[in-house]
């Protein structure tokens, strides 16, 4: 695929960077949560879903903050991590699946812009 016609895409050695932060930030958090994240461009291979989820949900949100050239897509992965976690509730009352539902629609629109 080619990058479009918007600049939305991180530049390699920055990527590089958020690697070796992605590989330094789960040191410090007890295995119960999430087990060993290697280097996200060198060990993509060895990450599970599971691992990809943590990684967008919980980690991208600080390592890949001020990494795009437009702040609009930064925005837009905060939505997507919202509606992502509110998802993986093990219940939700009838407003949050209605707020969801907004929220998703929302955020599939601006993704089509």
């Amino acid at each position: 695929m080619d990058t479009g016609t918007e600049a939305y895409e991180i530049p390699e050695h920055i990527w590089e960077q958020i690697g070796k932060e992605t590989a330094n930030a789960v040191k410090n958090i007890p295995s119960l949560f999430v087990r060993v994240l290697g280097n996200i461009v060198q060990d993509r291979s060895t990450y599970t879903a599971e691992l990809w989820g943590f990684w967008f949900m919980y980690l991208a949100l600080i390592l890949l903050k001020g990494r795009f050239t437009d702040n609009k897509y930064y925005h837009h992965m905060i939505a997507l991590v919202k509606i992502m976690k509110t998802t993986l509730k093990f219940e939700l009352t009838m407003t949050e699946i209605d707020a969801m539902e907004e929220e998703v629609a929302c955020w599939v629109e601006l993704y089509e812009e």
